[in-house]
This record gives C-alpha cells, sequence and structure tokens, in this order.
C-alpha cells in the first residue's frame, strides 16, 4: 500500500510539475508574440516532449547497469532525437492536411530540422538533470540506510556483550570452583577429572565476550566445538556416533561467535546420534575464502521438536544484520533426517 501511494504522489508530482511547465512557456510564448499558442497543436507538441524526456530518461536508467555506456547512449540518443524530429514533421504535416492550425509550420526543412534537434536536445537535457538528481538522492538514501544497518549491527553486537555480561554471574569464583574439583577428583578418576576441564574450557570460551564486530576466531569456534562434542560423549559412554571432517586452514579466518556450537546443541538436542548406520556427519570446510558448513544426522521421534526453533532463529537474525542476504542457509528435512548447509564468505 506504501508503495503505491508513493507511486501516486509521485505521478501527482510529475503532473503538477508538467502543468506549471506548460503554463509557463505558453505564458512566455503570448508575451512575446502576436497571438495565443493554438491549444491542440501545443497539446500534441508537448506530448512529444514529455515522450521524449521520460524515452531518454530510461534509455539511461537502462545504460547505468552496463559496461560500456557512452558509445550506446550516443547512439540511443541520436535515434530519440531522429524519431523525435520525424514525429514532429508527421504531425505538423499531418496538421496541415487536416488543416488543423498550428503555430509555426514548416517554412524551411533546414530551419524545421535544427529547431527540432535543437528541442529534443533541450529535452534530453532536462531529463538528464533529472536522472542525475534522482540518483543523487537514491544513493544518498542508500548511504543513510546503510548508516542505518551498521548501527543496528553495533546494537546488535552490544546487546550481544551485554547478554554476556549478564550470563556472567561470578564466573570467577565459577572457574575457581571447577578447579577445586579438579584437584579433588584427580586422584580419584582422571576421566572425571578431564570431564571437568573439559567443562571448564566450553564454559569459559562460551562466557567470553566476542570482538567489536560479533565475530570471533575459526580455529577457536572449532576447538569448542571439538570439547562440546567430547563431554558429551563422556556423558553417554562414548556411544555417540559423530564423524567430524575438517579441510582447509583455519587460522586467522573469522565468523560469527558461537553460530556451530548452537547448531550442533540443536542436532544433539532433537537428534538421534546413536544409530551407528546413520552417525551425525558434520563437515566444515574452508577454501578461498568461504566458509562451508553442512550438518546432517538422524532425527529422534522420542523428542518433541521446539516449534518456534530459537536458536536457529536467533543465528538467522544475526547472519542478516552481518552478511545482509550474501550467505546461503538450506535447511533439507524428511521424516527421518535434518540437513543444514551454511556457506559464508571469510
Amino acid at each position: 500500500m506504501e508503495s503505491n501511494n508513493a507511486k501516486l504522489n509521485l505521478f501527482l508530482l510529475h503532473t503538477a510539475v508538467w502543468l506549471a511547465y506548460v503554463l509557463y512557456e505558453v505564458t512566455i510564448v503570448s508575451l512575446l508574440g502576436d497571438k495565443m499558442p493554438y491549444f491542440w497543436d501545443t497539446l500534441l507538441h508537448f506530448a512529444l516532449n514529455i515522450g521524449l524526456f521520460y524515452g531518454n530518461y530510461i534509455v539511461i536508467g537502462y545504460l547505468s547497469l552496463k559496461k560500456y555506456k557512452i558509445p550506446y547512449y550516443i547512439l540511443l540518443c541520436l535515434l530519440l532525437l531522429a524519431i523525435y524530429t520525424l514525429l514532429l514533421y508527421l504531425l505538423k504535416t499531418t496538421s496541415t492536411k487536416l488543416n488543423i492550425p498550428i503555430s509555426y509550420p514548416i517554412t524551411s526543412y533546414y530551419t524545421f530540422i535544427i529547431q527540432g534537434i535543437w528541442r529534443g536536445m533541450y529535452f534530453i537535457g532536462l531529463s538528464y538533470g533529472y536522472w542525475f538528481a534522482r540518483s543523487a538522492i537514491e544513493n544518498e538514501k542508500k548511504i543513510r540506510i546503510k548508516q542505518s544497518e551498521e548501527l543496528n549491527l553495533q546494537n546488535e553486537i552490544v546487546l550481544t556483550q551485554l547478554s554476556f555480561l549478564k550470563s556472567q554471574i561470578n564466573p570467577h569464583f565459577l572457574f575457581n570452583t571447577l578447579n577445586f574439583l579438579y584437584s579433588q577428583v584427580y586422584g580419584l578418576s582422571r576421566e572425571t577429572a578431564g570431564s571437568i576441564l573439559l567443562l571448564s574450557d566450553i564454559m569459559r570460551y562460551g562466557l567470553q565476550n566476542p570482538d567489536e564486530d560479533g565475530k570471533s576466531y575459526l580455529d577457536e569456534e572449532i576447538n569448542h566445538l571439538k570439547s562440546y562434542i567430547a563431554i558429551n560423549q563422556l556423558r553417554f559412554d562414548n556411544k555417540l556416533h559423530i564423524v567430524l571432517t575438517l579441510n582447509g586452514q583455519f587460522e586467522f579466518r573469522k565468523v560469527p561467535s558461537l553460530i556451530l556450537i548452537t547448531i550442533i546443541e540443536n542436532a544433539f538436542k532433537h537428534g538421534d546420534l546413536n544409530d551407528p548406520d546413520f552417525p551425525c556427519l558434520i563437515n566444515i570446510s574452508v577454501y578461498d575464502n568461504l566458509f562451508d558448513f553442512y550438518i546432517i544426522n538422524k532425527k529422534n521421534h522420542l523428542t518433541k521438536p521446539e516449534p518456534s526453533g530459537i536458536g536457529l532463529v536467533n543465528i538467522k537474525q544475526r547472519l542478516n544484520i552481518i552478511y545482509k542476504s550474501d550467505y546461503v542457509w538450506q535447511i533439507e528435512e524428511d521424516e527421518n533426517s535434518y540437513a543444514l548447509k551454511l556457506q559464508l564468505k571469510i
């Protein structure tokens, strides 16, 4: 509805401007000449002028998307002028044959062609000026939208950081306690002590703040992921069937913080990872400047899936803020399996 209203308002504005312009020219011609211009002659002439104006505007808009603009524009501009002059000639000759009075009949073909081309170039110039002004306004709007999006991204990062800060309920006490438990348990069960260390590393990484851009280093994210898988294997006596495949160089590459662990948690929560014939496959690859993540797992029909999918929804919202639409997010699922593919430029 807003778009239709905007188009209607623009149409009304253009109509008002053209009416004012026609009234201005008619007034000037009447004051400088000895008679009023003829109505139908004036109307048809300005219909041609307005057609040339918008025809040239469309041509400029179309060629602005092309690589070789100037040669094509010169050719199309000459074509528009030729068509305009021809239609102007047909208008005058037809009006003469039909005995329709015209303000300026053809007295010399040479003079007529020169005046027609001059008049056409005048409206082409107006058209180009209009296109330039409107393009400048659109570019300004895009800049403001981009600045607004960057501000929203900064606000999102701040909110994320605040969320992390709120979750850090005396983290030093928590980690000191885990270290104490580790030292007490180490002599009794090294496996249990190792679990405490894994838990400490997982919580320490999860509680740290991301960088200012809301991202963390990919190799750190992968180590966090490995720790999460390892501690869950200990929980379930190493009976989970998970295949993690890593390809490429991950150092010095960054991705949005904690998105991988959120996706993996979703698989652990709603997937069946106990079937050796259908393991959870996790593939993480980096090639050139592209990060490729793929996971597929068997569905656990004993658990009730969350209808909202809050974790994945939050990931998509963050990706939309950071990457706009320049990323791949594909989900494929059937009765027995769930797969997710994510690609990012890094």
